[in-house]
């Protein structure tokens, strides 16, 4: 099923001309020091595979320990962005929303090795979703794509 869906999402990548140049960030985390779970990685490592048989430059990176680690890899897709026509991010692993009062939230991607006891321990140990959204909302005339994968307990 998860091999249906993966080239459901990708079909439209396969449209676009073999000239243009495709970059994916993908990330799996599963080993949680509280909360562990069993298919990112090896969802990660799938739909890697199949990246790169399209011909992605793919950035691969699991079970990122903390914030510091996942700011590094996602930066290093924020940099090499601007050279590719195509973009790609798929997360998979924990995932929290916080809601604040004026009906707005913020989604953030938690790395493994972090202790979270409160929402302020979130805000400033996880990574927010916004943090990978300005590499690709900077890049408006370009195809972009973020498949997030978590799980929000």
């Amino acid at each position: 099923m998860k091999k249906l869906l993966l080239i459901l999402l990708c079909f439209p990548l396969l449209v676009f001309s073999q000239d243009e140049k495709r970059l994916a960030l993908v990330i799996g985390n599963a080993n949680y020091d509280k909360g562990e779970l069993k298919n990112p990685v090896n969802d990660a490592l799938l739909i890697a595979k199949t990246l790169d048989s399209l011909d992605f430059d793919v950035i691969l990176d699991t079970n990122i320990a903390n914030k510091s680690d996942f700011t590094e890899v996602v930066m290093e897709f924020g940099d090499k962005r601007i050279d590719y026509d195509i973009a790609l991010v798929y997360y998979a692993g924990h995932g929290v929303q916080i809601p604040f009062p004026d009906g707005t939230s913020v989604n953030y991607l938690l790395p493994t090795k972090v202790d979270f006891q409160k929402e302020t321990d979130v805000r400033l140990k996880a990574l927010s979703v916004q943090d990978i959204m300005m590499f690709l909302t900077g890049m408006t005339n370009q195809v972009n794509i973020l498949i997030l994968d978590a799980c929000r307990d």
